[in-house]
């Protein structure tokens, strides 16, 4: 079975100047290039049939969600090699509880909300410069929908969309 990701995927010109940034980022240095998105809930093991259903129900529980970005960062691992850092908020929380919850899934991994701009392995030196060289007119605040991907390999060529939802909740 094909693994798949749930994805929150910012909404509008959020989405295209990032996903612009990232293909510049990949294009200087040799990364590959991947959408924009915030992964709510990785390798989830189930058929895309069942989760496209799933996911459908999440978004009608959910209103619709802000995300908010919060400065740059790096790590030592390829999938986190420079992000942007999403604020953890009660309403984020909260969509991640409900995912786990209705696509029943038990993730192997704490949930670190981030929005990736470069994969790959780089020396320090290299990733603080790509930080320092970032635009200062970044999005700040974007909406976002929910998106499952079909994953055929970790190679982000072989990540598939299979369905985008917006939120359908009420709010309050």
């Amino acid at each position: 079975m094909t693994p798949c990701h749930l994805w929150l995927t910012p909404i509008g010109d959020p989405y295209d100047r990032l996903a612009s940034l990232i293909k510049t980022l990949s294009d200087q240095h040799g990364g590959p290039s991947f959408a924009p998105h915030i992964t709510l809930l990785g390798e989830i093991g189930q058929e895309k049939s069942l989760l496209s259903e799933q996911v459908q129900l999440l978004a009608t529980k959910l209103p619709p969600l802000a995300i908010e970005l919060l400065p740059p960062a790096f790590e030592d691992e390829y999938f986190r090699c420079v992000y942007l850092t999403v604020k953890q908020t009660p309403e984020l929380f909260e969509a991640y509880e409900q995912a786990q919850s209705i696509l029943n899934a038990n993730p192997s991994s704490s949930f670190h909300p981030h929005v990736s701009l470069l994969y790959g392995r780089f020396p320090e030196r290299i990733k603080r410069a790509i930080i320092a060289s970032l635009p200062v007119d970044l999005p700040k605040t974007f909406s976002v929908n929910l998106q499952l991907i079909r994953a055929e390999s970790l190679h982000p060529r072989d990540w598939h969309p299979v369905v985008t939802i917006p939120f359908q909740g009420k709010t309050g």
